[in-house]
């Protein structure tokens, strides 16, 4: 009885190798991005106050730079992952940009000069867009058909939720401890996420791309 009510559930609650790769998708997407928006809620604010000479100006600019790089390398990173058979290559992909993303936000935590600032957000730019195309492989091959509508539901509601707590989280740390024990907190989140996709590596393995 207990089969089949699993069965009648979406793939996404079942405990089947597909529904844990989506989980786990989810929970690692939400360790990325909402440490992401935890930290860009006070992130001018702390170039101003944190980095020698920083105007908002500058908070544009590092901005700039940051989607740029993130935009021109998106198409190439898509073709590196596609020019490798199986998953694993965006598994370990997803991995490293977690840890890669969270010590950049920490050492920014520690930064004070300009430079610094622009050299991390722009290889901030570049990590998210290897994060970003694994990522969308990785979920999105892995939900079936049928479904697609629902689990699109299921994860943009957990996402969403997870933002809006982690930018006023964001907010609330910022104004009591410091807007750099923010960048040093969500920093240390995401790096924290980038051990959930080592935990799938035996799905991915030996699993060749359909040509």
């Amino acid at each position: 009885m207990a089969i089949l009510e699993d069965r009648d559930k979406l793939d996404f609650y079942q405990n089947s190798k597909r529904g844990k790769i989506l989980r786990a998708m989810t929970i690692n997407d939400i360790s990325y991005w909402a440490s992401d928006a935890f930290v860009m809620i006070i992130f001018a604010l702390f170039v101003v106050n944190f980095i020698e000479g920083g105007t908002a100006s500058h908070v544009g600019f590092a901005a700039f730079g940051y989607f740029v790089v993130r935009a021109l390398a998106s198409i190439p990173v898509g073709q590196f992952f596609d020019s490798h058979k199986g998953h694993l290559d965006e598994l370990y992909g997803l991995a490293l940009t977690s840890f890669t993303a969270g010590t950049l936000y920490m050492l920014l935590s520690q930064s004070s000069e300009l430079w610094q600032l622009y050299l991390i957000m722009v290889l901030l730019g570049f990590v998210s867009a290897v994060n970003l195309t694994s990522w969308r492989v990785l979920f999105y091959n892995n939900i079936d058909k049928k479904e697609y509508g629902q689990t699109v539901g299921i994860y943009q509601t957990a996402t969403a939720i997870s933002y809006a707590l982690a930018g006023a989280l964001g907010g609330v740390i910022g104004e009591f401890f410091g807007f750099d024990t923010v960048l040093l907190f969500g920093g240390l989140v995401m790096f924290c996420g980038g051990l959930i996709p080592l935990m799938l590596r035996q799905h991915f393995q030996r699993r060749p791309r359909k040509s």
